[in-house]
């Protein structure tokens, strides 16, 4: 019995140094805390990547009005990536109204609606080079639909 409970020691004291050696090397080579870069993203880099998926998958449904849905959900997206308005036309040029019926002008340059539609229709194209697996996914206009009733507001 006392050869069986030394044995038993020795296997838990060598398994407890092996922890700790490997603890300590992963954390010395900085690999013990390596998790997915998309989970420690802005806040604005996930909405980002949040509206170029929906604008991708519209247009792959081929369906116009969806299409033009998203796109005018888009147009009157705030700088920080939010939808809380819809576009109206007023003398022939594209306002922002919020649903307290407060109107914005559509200005790309210095206004609160504008900045974030031009920078993703800016970065649309490249962006969607670099995240072909997902435009896979959603290839067809059955799985692109599916993909916008999942994921759109």
């Amino acid at each position: 019995m006392r050869y069986f409970t030394l044995r038993l020691a020795a296997l838990l004291l060598s398994f407890g140094l092996g922890l700790v050696f490997n603890v300590t090397w992963r954390l010395a080579s900085g690999s013990y805390y390596a998790v997915d870069e998309k989970l420690l993203s802005p806040v604005s880099q996930l909405r980002e990547d949040e509206w170029h998926r929906l604008y991708e998958a519209a247009g792959m449904t081929g369906n116009r009005a969806i299409y033009e849905s998203v796109r005018d959900e888009l147009m009157c997206t705030n700088a920080d990536g939010i939808s809380d308005a819809r576009p109206v036309e007023i003398n022939m040029r594209g306002w922002c109204k919020r649903a307290d019926g407060t109107v914005y002008e559509i200005n790309s340059i210095n206004g609160l609606y504008g900045r974030f539609n031009e920078k993703i229709m800016r970065e649309h194209q490249s962006w969607a080079l670099k995240n072909l697996s997902f435009v896979n996914s959603i290839s067809t206009p059955r799985r692109a639909r599916a993909y916008l009733i999942e994921h759109r507001r």
